[in-house]
Formats: C-alpha cells, sequence, structure tokens
C-alpha cells in the first residue's frame, strides 16, 4: 500500500497490487521480513499430498526472485511441516525456523518420543541450504522444542530460539554455527513448567529483546474456562527468568474469552506491547483484536481493548 494506505498496484505479479502464486498447490505464508537489498522473504508451507515447509523470496515490486531456490521458491525436505518464522543475518542468509516430523536427521538432544521436533534451518543469499549449519544445514531440537514459534538472530550471531517442548513453554539458544550454546538456562534452554502455572499447555508464540538484553516472550496457553489466558515471561539475557517481572518472571492476562498472543514489542520507554485476539466465549464467538500493554517494570496490566475501541475487556493480570 502507499502512504495514504491505498492498495499499490504496482507492486506483485497480477496487475492490481497482489502478487500471487503459480503453483498447483496451496501455498500458505506465516511470516514475512524484509532484507537489506529490498527484497521479502516470506516463510510458510505448501500443501499438496502433505505439508512441506517452505520459503519464497520476493523482489521489491512484489514479483518472485527467479535466482532465489528455485523460481523464488525453497522447499523444505519431505518430513518438515512449516517454516513458522524467518530472520535474515547481516550477511543476507536467512534463517527459518519451523517443525519436521520427529525421527529424521540429525538432533540435539535424545528423542523424547513426540511427532514433531523444532526445527531452525539456514539458507544462503541463492536459497542453497547452508551444510556448514548444525553438521547438515538443520538444526533439530529433540527434547528441547516440539515446534519454533518464533527466533531471532543477536548481534554476536547466536540464534535465539523459542516454541513450545510438550506442554511447556521453552527458549533455546544456538551457536552461530547451529550447534547448541549449553551457556545458555540448564544446558541450552530455559523451559517453564504449565502445570506451576495451573495452565494445561503453553504455546510461545512470540520473542523479542528489550533495550537491556533481556528476553521478551508471548503465547497463550490452557486453563481459563472459555479457554486460552495470554502469558508473558521475561528471562535474563543468559536464560534465566527475571524475578523482577510479574510473578517469578511472568504474568498472565486473562478475561471473559479465549485470548491469543501472536507478536511482542518493546516500546522506547521499556512498555511491553502484545497482540493477538480474542475468540470470545462459547456464548459470543465474537473474534476481535486484542492489544495489550504491560508496564516494563513491576507487574500492572495497562490496558486490553478490543478492535472497535470501546472500553477495555474485563480482565486480570498477575
Amino acid at each position: 500500500m502507499d502512504s495514504e494506505g491505498n492498495i499499490d498496484t504496482g507492486f506483485g505479479n497480477s496487475g492490481n497490487g497482489w502478487m500471487t502464486t503459480a503453483r498447483p498447490d496451496t501455498d500458505v505464508a506465516l511470516a514475512m521480513v524484509m532484507d537489506a537489498a529490498g527484497g521479502f522473504l516470506l516463510a510458510g508451507y505448501v500443501a499438496g499430498s502433505g505439508l512441506d515447509a517452505a520459503g519464497l523470496r520476493l523482489d521489491l515490486l512484489g514479483a518472485p526472485d527467479l535466482g532465489f531456490g528455485s523460481a523464488g521458491f525453497l522447499v523444505g525436505s519431505s518430513d518438515t511441516t512449516s517454516f513458522e518464522t524467518v530472520v535474515v543475518q547481516s550477511d543476507g542468509w536467512s534463517v527459518f525456523g519451523g517443525s519436521a516430523e520427529a525421527g529424521g536427521g540429525e538432533s540435539l538432544n535424545q528423542p523424547n518420543g513426540g511427532s514433531s521436533v523444532g526445527i531452525v534451518q539456514r539458507f544462503d543469499v541463492n536459497g542453497d541450504v547452508d551444510l556448514g549449519f548444525a553438521s547438515d544445514g538443520r538444526a533439530e531440537l529433540t527434547g528441547l522444542l516440539d515446534k519454533v514459534g518464533d527466533l531471532k538472530v543477536l548481534a554476536d550471531g547466536r540464534i535465539l530460539v523459542g516454541g513450545f517442548r510438550s506442554i511447556d513453554a521453552a527458549l533455546v539458544r544456538l551457536n552461530a554455527d547451529g550447534t547448541l550454546d549449553a551457556s545458555f538456562g540448564s544446558g541450552g534452554s530455559l523451559a517453564v513448567d504449565s502445570a506451576s502455572l495451573g495452565l494445561g499447555q503453553m504455546f510461545l508464540q512470540a520473542l523479542t529483546l528489550d533495550s537491556q538484553g533481556r528476553i521478551l516472550a508471548c503465547g497463550h496457553g490452557g486453563g481459563s474456562v472459555d479457554g486460552f489466558e495470554i502469558f508473558v515471561m521475561r528471562s535474563t539475557a543468559d536464560g534465566q527468568l527475571d524475578s523482577a517481572f510479574g510473578n517469578a518472571g511472568l504474568s498472565l492476562i486473562d478475561a471473559a474469552g479465549d485470548l491469543r498472543c501472536e507478536d511482542i514489542a518493546v516500546q522506547p520507554d521499556g512498555a511491553i506491547l502484545i497482540a493477538g485476539s480474542d475468540r470470545g466465549t462459547a456464548a459470543t464467538t465474537d473474534d476481535q483484536y486484542l492489544v495489550a500493554r504491560l508496564q516494563g517494570g513491576p507487574p500492572v496490566c495497562d490496558q486490553i481493548f478490543a478492535h472497535d475501541f470501546d472500553g477495555p475487556d474485563a480482565q486480570t493480570c498477575t
């Protein structure tokens, strides 16, 4: 869109501001990032006989970059399920995170018998797998993460990864070469016990860093009568829950609805913004945008408001 919010008809490959793929299979994008050259990298999956993780690079005008991958596409191996997130390193190489079927490839820990495993994979500027990453181009986080929800490449090249393991939320840090960074958390990971919070299962969806290098993450978990409630967690840079934030490092947001957190950001003043949805109650089923702001210090929930900005919903923040 242009600066006034109108669709830019010069963008894309359809003459109307849209980019559409011509592949016979279903193509779904779940995340997007802009690279230094002005192009766009999309992460998601393609669906044919099954689901395969996939990426797509578009140029500045929104057309597939024919010099990247295969006609702009890269598709993961047949055991992959999806890429949920993508970041671009300072050298232009891209790092994708997602999931694959458990049991294949090189793992960083002992198998846990789950049906899926979180994966991190790096590609060069041409869309070719970086075979020097994690020995064969793909780090499998078996026993650490069942699925990757988000990741960040840190200034020193290490990779911070967030997602969930079984029923718990977890963070993992990798070295720049894709090996496990054992100096982070406990042996390379930080896991949050969902049962200790009264949540049936925790899905960590997004993470970011604040100005002090602390890690902030959000997601949602079971526990509310009407569905999920939101959790926000903060840890130190080395992977320890920050006791100065919320209740021993975690803050819960609940309301009379099914709440989901999909993204998180930090304002210059340290306030924390989260975005997602309120899917309503069984009686209302009225899906709405949800945005909440938390103070970056003591556990105070600032506000939650719906897409129509008609005032805060009932809520509790602890």
